[in-house]
């Protein structure tokens, strides 16, 4: 990647994270980055493709920093998690991009589908790395319950940097990091005593890590295909009876899959509603597959 795209991508997320995505111009990128608007075409096509190379951008930051890290000797094990752990989330910060994915509602539905896999592909990369990084601090022996382990310790840092961080302004990631160390020492002892006891929630190499099997991938594809269903529907004449009827039926389905258990009949009745229009068939169906397949 060329200096003067990381320099664009820098700028741009600092804007995204100031103002919103939406309320960001081309125009404001390019002088916050010091060119003229026909440069920043020379590198991107449109807004969106900044937020499809950062991706890209924040994996390279994160295996560079774990590299270097990796090359620190002679730290105890609570050393290397704390350290571990302000690695990853020095590198969310670094990257604004990473938590304007995850935590903004602001992106149209179009660029959102649009987005889906740059998501993907950043949430594959931050799984490998703790995933990895649990199993060479805590031992091998952890392997059937380290997705677990990664599932709730990413919920912490998440609600973290979305709720706290982002409203008080403040963010400490020394103090951040020892939380969590304390609370992976605590919850591994925990998962050791149980034993064979312990049924995960997740069965770790079950699938592979981009796959829907992960909670967060999950959230993506869920959330693109209702995105999809949505936009379709909203393209549907209004004279029809059917999309009056429709769209009270994506609302009801909406609650439903914000259930903590979604009941599968439920939703496949709602797929099957909607299934009946051939515009929203292919999506409908493909809907009620992926919650099937994947155990919802």
């Amino acid at each position: 990647m060329e200096i003067k795209q990381r320099l664009i991508i820098r700028e741009a997320s600092a804007l995204f994270a100031e103002q919103g995505y939406n309320d960001t111009s081309v125009d404001q990128i390019a002088k916050r980055a010091g060119m003229a608007k026909a440069s920043f075409y020379k590198y991107f096509s449109k807004k969106e493709d900044i937020l499809i190379a950062s991706s890209v951008l924040f994996i390279e930051d994160l295996d560079a920093s774990f590299q270097h890290l990796s090359n620190m000797e002679d730290l105890s094990q609570k050393e290397r998690m704390i350290n571990c752990t302000k690695v990853t989330l020095e590198c969310m910060m670094r990257n604004q991009v990473h938590m304007l994915l995850f935590t903004s509602q602001e992106l149209s539905v179009v660029e959102r589908e649009n987005i889906t896999k740059s998501e993907i592909d950043i949430e594959c990369g931050v799984d490998s790395f703790i995933h990895n990084g649990l199993l060479d601090i805590y031992g091998k022996d952890i392997e059937p319950f380290v997705s677990d382990l990664s599932f709730i310790l990413r919920g912490i840092v998440i609600e973290y940097l979305r709720d706290f961080a982002r409203y008080t302004g403040s963010f400490d990631s020394t103090q951040l990091a020892t939380f969590v160390e304390q609370t992976t020492s605590m919850l591994v002892t925990g998962f050791r005593a149980l034993g064979e006891t312990y049924s995960p929630m997740l069965q770790s190499g079950q699938k592979d890590v981009g796959g829907p099997s992960n909670p967060f991938i999950m959230r993506i594809l869920l959330r693109e295909k209702m995105n999809s269903l949505e936009n379709l529907l909203g393209h549907m004449p209004e004279k029809e009876t059917f999309t009056s009827e429709a769209k009270q039926v994506m609302q009801d389905l909406k609650k439903e899959l914000a259930q903590p258990k979604p009941r599968l009949g439920v939703i496949h009745a709602y797929s099957q509603f909607l299934g009946a229009s051939e515009h929203l068939k292919t999506d409908a169906d493909s809907l009620y597959a992926l919650l099937r397949e994947n155990g919802a």
